[in-house]
C-alpha cells in the first residue's frame, strides 16, 4: 500500500479534455492515486477523449454543479475504503511536491489545503472571513480555524468521516459558495484545518469573455448565492456585501448594468417573497 492509497481524487470538468485540464497534467497523470473519478459536467455537443484506464468517468449532461460531483465521489470512495477525498477543479495548477506534501499530512486533521494565488501571484486562498469584507491571506504553513479562514474548494483533502457527519456538500448550491457552505457545516464539528506547505496556482484565463454567457453564469450566481444557507448576521451582511461587490465588478468590468439589473431585480423578488 502506498502512501496516498488512502486519498481518493475527483476532478470536474466542464467544456475541457481531460489531457488539457491544468489539475489532470500538474496532479492525476503521472501521480501514484490507484484511481480517481473524473466527474464531467458538459453538455452533449462536447465531445470528450477516452479516459485513462485509472479514471471512474460520469458523465452528466444536465450539469448539476460541483456539489454534486464531490457528493457523488465521496460516496464512491466510501464504498470502495478510501479514508479521504480530495476535491479538484479544472483550472489549478499544483507544484510538483504537492504529492509528497498529501502524503505526509497529519491524518488527525480533518481538512488539508494548500494555499492558492493567482497566475499573477495574488493570493486567493484561505480566505480571512474575520471582517466585512472576505479577504485573501497570505499565511504559513500550520493549523488554522475555520471560524477565521476558508480555503477555496480546488484542493481540499477531507476526511470523509467528517464530510459524512457534515452532510456532505449542499446540492442546491452548485458552484458559487459550495465551498463555503460546506465549511460552515463543517466547522461546526470540528474547526481545524491544516495549511500545507505548498502552493497551487488558479487559472482564470479561460474565463468567458461573452456578455450574454456571462450573464447566464451570473444567472447561476445568484441562484447559489439565494440557496446559500448562513447564520448569523454578520455572516449575512457579509454574504450579501460580497454578492453586491461582485455585481458591480461585472458591471464595470463588461460596462454594462445589465448585471446591476439583474440583481436588483432579484432582490425585489425575495423581498415579495419575503413579505408574503
Amino acid at each position: 500500500m502506498n502512501e496516498i492509497s488512502y486519498i481518493f481524487p475527483v476532478i470536474v470538468l466542464y467544456r475541457c479534455k481531460l489531457s488539457s485540464s491544468n489539475t489532470y497534467k500538474s496532479l492525476l497523470q503521472n501521480a501514484a492515486f490507484e484511481t480517481f473519478m473524473v466527474y464531467d459536467n458538459s453538455p452533449k455537443d462536447f465531445e470528450q477523449e477516452e479516459m485513462p484506464h485509472k479514471a471512474v468517468y460520469i458523465r452528466d449532461h444536465s450539469n448539476c454543479g460541483i456539489s454534486a460531483a464531490y457528493n457523488k465521489a465521496a460516496h464512491y470512495a466510501a464504498e470502495h475504503g478510501y479514508s479521504r477525498l480530495l476535491v479538484l477543479d479544472q483550472d489549478t495548477t499544483f507544484a510538483p511536491e504537492t504529492l509528497n506534501v498529501y502524503a505526509q499530512a497529519d491524518s488527525n486533521i480533518p481538512l488539508w489545503a494548500p494555499a492558492v494565488v493567482s497566475t499573477y501571484g495574488v493570493p486567493l486562498s484561505p480566505a480571512c472571513i474575520d471582517h466585512l469584507k472576505m479577504k485573501a491571506a497570505k499565511l504559513e504553513s500550520g493549523l488554522y480555524s475555520l471560524h477565521h479562514y476558508f480555503p477555496i474548494n480546488s484542493g481540499m483533502c477531507v476526511s470523509l468521516k467528517e464530510f459524512f457527519q457534515a452532510g456532505g456538500y449542499d446540492e442546491n448550491v452548485q458552484l458559487d459558495f459550495s465551498d463555503f457552505q460546506f465549511l460552515r457545516r463543517l466547522r461546526q464539528q470540528n474547526d481545524c484545518f491544516q495549511l500545507l506547505p505548498t502552493q497551487a496556482t488558479q487559472d482564470f484565463s479561460n474565463e468567458n469573455k461573452d456578455l450574454r454567457c456571462q450573464k447566464m453564469r451570473y444567472g447561476r450566481y445568484l441562484k447559489d448565492a439565494r440557496h446559500c444557507k448562513i447564520s448569523g448576521r454578520k455572516e449575512r451582511i457579509q454574504h450579501k456585501y460580497s454578492v453586491f461587490l461582485h455585481t458591480l465588478s461585472l458591471c464595470l468590468r463588461f460596462r454594462s448594468a445589465v448585471f446591476m439589473r439583474m440583481y436588483l431585480s432579484r432582490q425585489t423578488a425575495a423581498n415579495e417573497v419575503k413579505n408574503r
